[in-house]
């Protein structure tokens, strides 16, 4: 802290000068992280980053059929004719963002203050800009964001879904307000159709306002009234309505996450190794340089989206009343 000399009122001593602002600032911006939520139980990545070698799409190829030629046979039986396995290629287009962040020469020049930064500042909520467009876009039903890669018709890498089963998602269009009864129902259809699946992989995805139903239900599993639903500490002392609205809320052994951003009345259920979630990065975070007269100008950019490899070991309620 610069320090200065004084002799006023006869009296002699060094002082510090007083900063008139505290260090560093207050963010009362809100920048959504999900793309790298984990699991609430196995705090494994909901969406582990796999990198890209190139192409601007990610690529996989999915077994969609079985050998048609597996069979139970007598002795002295004829063979079926001989098949194979089918295969389908899977191509989602990667996107890509960016933030483009301005220093005006004037402002480089009056930098020097060692409690707030402007560089360091754009440079790391730049990259949190980034990050929370990524997070909302992967919540959404665009750019092939989850609300896409989890359908019943829509189609998806790069296939027909009407005409291929095996990337068909469970789906159901309640058109009414949660009841317990439809949660099960879309867990009952998911393993009806892709059995695979486990309670501790496992996650439900809706936005807050259906954490909010869930936390109301009471009764028989169809209610969709509200009630009293609360829990009593040991020693008593302390009543506590609603519990587990935002500590872990589950239905049949599976947590129910809550996404911040998300407006859409859509519960989605998916597994984090059966429904082969990830998230494919083809340019990491890069930044170029560029200047403009007295200006020094920056693009802060990645490539990245996020891949349901599995889409039919997942489901939906659509059509939630919020």
């Amino acid at each position: 802290m610069p320090v200065g000399s004084t002799t006023q009122y006869g009296l002699s001593s060094n002082i510090a000068l007083k900063q008139a602002f505290e260090p560093g600032f207050v963010d009362a911006v809100y920048r959504n992280s999900f793309i790298g939520s984990v699991h609430p139980r196995t705090l494994q990545p909901l969406f582990p980053i796999v990198q890209m070698v190139g192409d601007t799409s990610y690529r996989w190829k999915l077994a969609s059929a079985a050998n048609s030629s597996t069979e139970l046979f007598a002795e002295g039986s004829a063979q079926s004719a001989h098949s194979s396995q089918t295969y389908i290629n899977m191509a989602v287009a990667v996107n890509f963002f960016r933030t483009n962040i301005r220093i005006t020469g004037h402002t480089r020049s009056a930098m020097g203050s060692q409690w707030f930064s402007i560089f360091e500042n754009e440079f790391a909520l730049g990259q949190r800009d980034i990050i929370d467009l990524v997070s909302t876009t992967t919540l959404s039903a665009a750019s092939s964001g989850l609300e896409v890669a989890i359908d019943s018709t829509t189609n998806y890498g790069g296939q027909t879904r009407s005409s291929v089963a095996c990337i068909q998602s469970f789906e159901h269009a309640l058109s009414s307000t949660l009841t317990v009864s439809e949660l099960i129902d879309v867990i009952e259809g998911v393993k009806d159709q892709w059995g695979g699946m486990a309670v501790n992989t496992s996650f439900l995805l809706g936005p807050w306002n259906q954490i909010s139903n869930y936390s109301r239900l009471i009764g028989v599993p169809a209610a969709s009234s509200a009630g009293p639903r609360y829990n009593v500490e040991n020693g008593g002392g302390k009543m506590d309505y609603a519990p587990n609205y935002d500590s872990g809320c589950s239905c049949a052994g599976i947590p129910i996450i809550a996404a911040n951003d998300a407006t859409d009345p859509v519960i989605m259920l998916m597994d984090t190794v059966a429904s082969q979630l990830k998230c494919a990065v083809l340019r990491p975070f890069e930044l170029r340089e560029d200047t403009s007269g007295d200006d020094d100008l920056y693009q802060l950019s990645t490539a990245m989206v996020a891949i349901v490899g599995n889409p039919i070991a997942t489901g939906k309620t659509t059509a939630v009343t919020a």
